[in-house]
């Protein structure tokens, strides 16, 4: 993820592999890794949206795999009763995603 030249395909294996580490954690019921792990993945996904080096394309797809990402973090945050930090999330998606709409 770190090389100008990072491709599609990584991006999505990136995305598929925080992804699987997240599940291993809730697996383990280990629910605050699995909250780091997908704020960590989400994160990143925002980086490369707003990242202008990086192809109009490869910053869709990091859009739409961060909508993803955030669906299952918003979710988690819900159950636990943390409306505000999915509210905060969603906002801050909206933000950073502004410029595709």
């Amino acid at each position: 993820m770190n090389r100008p030249d990072c491709s599609l395909d990584q991006l999505r294996n990136f995305n598929d592999t925080c992804l699987d580490m997240a599940e291993l954690c809730q697996l383990n019921g280990d629910e605050q890794s699995y909250l780091h792990a997908l704020g960590k993945l989400h994160h990143r996904l925002l980086q490369e949206i707003n990242n202008t080096q990086r192809e109009r394309l490869f910053r869709m797809q990091a859009c739409q795999l961060a909508r993803h990402s955030l669906s299952k973090l918003c979710h988690q945050l819900m159950m636990s009763g943390d409306w505000e930090k999915a509210t905060a999330l969603q906002s801050d998606f909206v933000k950073h995603a502004a410029w595709i709409w």
